[in-house]
């Protein structure tokens, strides 16, 4: 999807940068703008998570359109468990 998204609005005047959760510097040491997850699937969530913690460190906003983190078909439980391990500090 991202590379769809690439080749329709990638234009360097569209004034946003288009890429995939699996871009290894998706947040890197200069980044400064908001990071916006369009419908994240459970299979991402803990490249999400991992990112979303690198973007708060720099004081940067993040946002989550539609997330879609837990899913009967890729293991409700799992996800579940570990997004509230997560948030309890376990």
């Amino acid at each position: 999807a991202a590379a769809m998204l690439k080749a329709r609005w990638g234009g360097a005047d569209c004034g946003f940068e288009i890429a995939s959760v699996d871009d290894r510097a998706l947040v890197g040491e200069d980044f400064d703008g908001v990071l916006v997850f369009a419908a994240p699937d459970p299979m991402s969530l803990e490249k999400v998570q991992r990112a979303t913690g690198r973007a708060n460190e720099l004081g940067c906003p993040v946002v989550l359109l539609n997330p879609r983190l837990a899913s009967g078909d890729a293991g409700v439980g799992l996800n579940v468990r570990r997004i509230r391990d997560n948030f309890l500090g376990k």
